[in-house]
């Protein structure tokens, strides 16, 4: 592990919190250094709290929010207690119409080997709003904690899914809005 900050050459480097050593943070410019990997996921939470957001779901709200023309309306995060299934619920002005059938396909690639069944629903709500959730079926009408979890699984899986898929050649608009 290092001994200075790479940022600032510091010596105030001290083990971040519940890192168990594999994240260092500098007391004087406050540089995250340690694997890659790990500070990338401790800066992403620190953004979903800046941002009011369940850590768990963030991830998947910024593929989203690559969509071009696509905004985030809100998030709600689970809570098996309230009953309340995470739901991302966003819209598209006219530049994202183009992305919503390369979004869909990705998102049903996603969510094919998913814990859970998720459906992407459209409703109106003083304009046309999409939500994204999972979906109970048949008689099972409660849920719990582990459930929760899976949809956090699925959501993480679910913006894994879509970094991949913006790369792939398919991923490019079925039909041009007239101007764009």
């Amino acid at each position: 592990m290092e001994s200075e900050c790479p940022e600032c050459g510091s010596d105030l480097l001290q083990e971040l919190a519940g890192s168990s050593g594999r994240i260092l943070e500098c007391g004087l410019c406050g540089e995250l250094c340690g694997d890659d990997a790990l500070v990338a996921a401790e800066l992403l939470r620190r953004e979903a709290r800046e941002r009011g957001l369940d850590p768990r779901v963030h991830a998947f709200s910024r593929q989203l929010e690559g969509v071009a023309g696509l905004r985030i309306d809100r998030v709600v995060g689970g809570d098996a207690r309230e009953g309340t299934w995470p739901t991302i619920f966003f819209h598209l002005g006219p530049p994202g119409f183009p992305w919503l059938e390369p979004l869909a396909q990705s998102l049903a690639l996603a969510t094919h080997g998913a814990k859970l069944r998720w459906s992407l629903e459209l409703q109106y709500q003083h304009r046309l709003e999409f939500l994204f959730r999972p979906r109970l079926l048949g008689e099972r009408r409660g849920f719990g904690p582990e459930e929760i979890e899976d949809a956090y699984a699925d959501l993480e899986r679910c913006a894994r899914g879509l970094e991949r898929d913006r790369l792939a050649t398919w991923w490019r608009p079925a039909f041009r809005v007239r101007g764009s």
